[in-house]
C-alpha cells in the first residue's frame, strides 16, 4: 500500500497507481498518476511558453546543432525519409481515400447528427478516380504539373468547409469528391473555414523550390491578367 502525498489517497496496487522514478531510493514516485496527469495539463501553457522563450533565446545555437546533426546523419535520415515515402505510397488508398470519410464521421459525431449513410459511398467515386480529380485540382490551383513527391505535403481540403453544414445531409453532400481539392498543408491551415485563399503568395513555391507561375503571369500581363484571362 502507498499514500499519495498530494491527494492523500491510499492505493493498494502501487505498480498501476504510481510511476517509476530514479529520483527516489525505492524507485517509485510519491505522487500518484492521477495527480501527475492533472499537474501536466495544468502547467501545459507554462511549459509551452518556457520552451518558446528558450527557442527564441538560443535560436542560432539550435539551428547550428540541427545542421550539424543532419550533416553527421545525412545518409540515415535520407534512408528513413525514403522508407516513409514508400510506406505512404503503399497505404495511399487508406491515407487519401479514407481521410475525407474519417473527417466526415468525426464531424457528424461532433455535431450530434445521426450517422446512417454508408461512409464508403460518401465520396461518390473510386480511389483512383478521386486521386485523378485531386491531382487536377492541384494543377489548376498552383498552375504547375503534378509530381508524386508532392503527395506527402498535401491536405485534402473541402472547398466549401464542413463547418458550414447545418445538418447531416448537408455534411454528406459537402464530402462529395466535387467539393474536395488538394492544397499545400500550410495553405489549408491558413484557409481554415473560409471559402477562398490567395495561392499567388503560397509558401508551396518557396518551400518546395518551385517557380511561381503567378508571378510570371503578373510580369507578362500585369496585375489584371486573371480578369483578362476569364
Amino acid at each position: 500500500m502507498r499514500t499519495c502525498i498530494r491527494c492523500e489517497t491510499i492505493y493498494e496496487n502501487i505498480g498501476k497507481s504510481f510511476r517509476k522514478t530514479c529520483k527516489r531510493k525505492d524507485g517509485i514516485d510519491s505522487v500518484c498518476k492521477k495527480c501527475r496527469s492533472k499537474q501536466y495539463y495544468r502547467d501545459k501553457d507554462k511549459r509551452a511558453a518556457e520552451a518558446k522563450r528558450y527557442r527564441e533565446k538560443y535560436k542560432e545555437e539550435i539551428r547550428l546543432k540541427k545542421k550539424e546533426y543532419y550533416q553527421k546523419n545525412k545518409e540515415a535520415i535520407s534512408k528513413k525519409t525514403k522508407e516513409k515515402r514508400l510506406r505512404d505510397k503503399a497505404k495511399g488508398k487508406r491515407k487519401v481515400g479514407a481521410n475525407s470519410r474519417k473527417r466526415l464521421r468525426n464531424f457528424i459525431k461532433k455535431k450530434g447528427f445521426e450517422e446512417s449513410t454508408e461512409t464508403c459511398d460518401m465520396v461518390g467515386c473510386s480511389y483512383d478516380f478521386l486521386m485523378k480529380h485531386l491531382k487536377k485540382t492541384f494543377e489548376k490551383n498552383y498552375m504547375v504539373e503534378w509530381k508524386d513527391e508532392y503527395l506527402e505535403y498535401m491536405h485534402i481540403d473541402h472547398i466549401k468547409p464542413l463547418s458550414k453544414a447545418e445538418n447531416k445531409y448537408q455534411a454528406v453532400k459537402l464530402n462529395h469528391y466535387t467539393n474536395l481539392q488538394f492544397l499545400y498543408s500550410k495553405d489549408n491551415l491558413k484557409k481554415g473555414s473560409s471559402y477562398y485563399i490567395d495561392l499567388s503568395v503560397s509558401l508551396f513555391y518557396e518551400d518546395l523550390a518551385v517557380t511561381n507561375p503567378y508571378q510570371i503571369k503578373v510580369k507578362e500581363c500585369g496585375e489584371d491578367w486573371r480578369i483578362v484571362n476569364d
